[in-house]
């Protein structure tokens, strides 16, 4: 009875530790992600591009017209996009040329470089703006980083301290972000 108890409590703690630090101590969320990541990826539209010895390797292909290439061991997502020239917005670096004023847009992006045409743009969006509040609200505690540079967006999951992508999270996300790019092209160009 107590070998039970502790394996149940092994399995708790390795839940807990992966759902609230990313980590995977035992390497089932890994094991999980390696199945159904490729079905998740194929039906986006992705293919596997390139293997190397155990790993599950890398995907790329359209989805809803952009360009996406993922990088499932190092849980990297990258999204081609029309170009904004001189914006970039991270959540990684602390450098600011503009503020939004709102709180949401301004503490999920640290860091908000753009010409001043561009920034009162996506000040002035408010649909853009709403939408980057909850894209933060859910994704932020999921993401390592988020760029998004003049011709592509590139986050990372911290899943298995940033070692893959489950699939039902990748199903989930891929089409979050192309309406947050759908939307920034909106606020930029359309406005």
């Amino acid at each position: 009875m107590l070998n039970i108890l502790l394996v149940l409590f092994i399995f708790l703690l390795s839940f807990i530790v992966a759902h609230y630090f990313y980590l995977d101590p035992l390497g089932i969320g890994k094991h999980l992600a390696r199945k159904s990541f490729p079905e998740a990826a194929q039906e986006l539209g992705l293919r596997r591009q390139s293997t190397s010895g155990n790993q599950l390797g890398n995907y790329s292909g359209k989805y809803k017209q952009h360009f996406v290439k993922i990088e499932f061991e190092s849980a990297r997502i990258q999204l081609n996009m029309k170009s904004i020239s001189g914006i970039s917005l991270s959540t990684s670096y602390d450098r600011a040329s503009f503020s939004t004023q709102d709180e949401a847009f301004d503490s999920f992006f640290s860091e908000r470089i753009a010409s001043s045409s561009i920034a009162d743009k996506i000040k002035n969006n408010e649909t853009f703006l709403n939408f980057v509040s909850d894209f933060k609200k859910k994704w932020q505690s999921k993401l390592k980083y988020f760029v998004v540079n003049e011709d592509y967006i590139e986050c990372r999951f911290k899943y298995g301290y940033g070692h893959y992508i489950p699939g039902d999270v990748l199903k989930k996300f891929l089409p979050d972000l192309v309406r947050f790019t759908v939307l920034l092209h909106n606020a930029v160009y359309k406005y």
